[in-house]
């Protein structure tokens, strides 16, 4: 019964995130009027275009970032950068958490990152679920398919339903809120795969480390940087993931199972 009910609130939280993520979708778009240039002269034409907005991140009363990112999910975001930033120890340590006038304001109990009690490591991931997540994070990537404008990342807990696909016109912006909306669930992250449409960089990669996510996956490629960083942060790195191919660039903590 107590397992039931687990399962139960997982997927009620699941769908309400859902809920709220495409809500967002209706945010981040808009009609412009353009002229299509071909050959044969201009044509007056309309165009959907992804929105972009700036999001300032207050900590503690002290504003340390200025972002451009997608409107919608300005807590996630915030939580997030301060996450992959270790900024703050994790999410029980934001007291509250305010947006207002383009800036998310958040206080804190601590900023400075103390011993944070150990979780149990992901042993294995199987290389189809890592497929699955790449190809679910492609084909969900509707305001991308509207506009041409975004970049999309996802946060998947191995040991649960529980996923998030987010889309942003910033790459950086998208991861961020994907693992902070992991986060704000209480979702183990060091239970979690993470994967991204963009290249797989240093920047990246050290997001998906600090905040403790064993293993990042693309179907784009790395850079030679982001694979340094991934082997000596321990972190399993793929890219160009294909049902029938695809670049293990480093075989961390978490391996990666071959199915039969």
């Amino acid at each position: 019964m107590l397992r039931a009910r687990q399962v139960f609130c997982i997927r009620l939280s699941t769908l309400i995130t859902e809920m709220a993520v495409s809500c967002t979708i209706l945010l981040t778009i808009r009609t412009i009027d353009i002229e299509s240039i071909t050959p044969s002269g201009r044509i007056q034409a309309s165009e959907f275009i992804a929105m972009e907005r700036s999001l300032e991140i207050a900590l503690n009363g002290s504003s340390v970032a200025k972002l451009s990112c997608s409107p919608g999910l300005e807590k996630e975001l915030a939580v997030g950068f301060l996450v992959t930033g270790k900024l703050i120890s994790g999410y029980s340590a934001i007291e509250s958490c305010r947006v207002s006038d383009d800036v998310c304001r958040i206080t804190t109990s601590d900023v400075t990152d103390p011993a944070v009690t150990p979780h149990e490591p992901l042993r294995a991931v199987s290389f189809r679920m890592v497929v699955d997540a790449v190809e679910s994070l492609l084909h969900e990537q509707r305001t991308h398919s509207a506009t041409g404008g975004t970049h999309a990342a996802l946060v998947q807990d191995v040991r649960s339903d529980w996923t998030i696909s987010v889309e942003d016109v910033s790459r950086t912006a998208a991861l961020c809120k994907a693992i902070g909306a992991a986060a704000a669930e209480k979702i183990d992250l060091a239970h979690c795969l993470a994967a991204t449409t963009g290249r797989l960089t240093s920047e990246l990669v050290r997001m998906c480390a600090n905040a403790g996510v064993p293993l990042l996956a693309s179907r784009a490629v790395a850079t030679d940087l982001g694979v340094r960083i991934a082997a000596e942060r321990d972190l399993t790195l793929l890219g160009a993931v294909r049902k029938d191919h695809s670049w293990l660039y480093n075989e961390g903590a978490c391996g990666l199972v071959l199915d039969s």
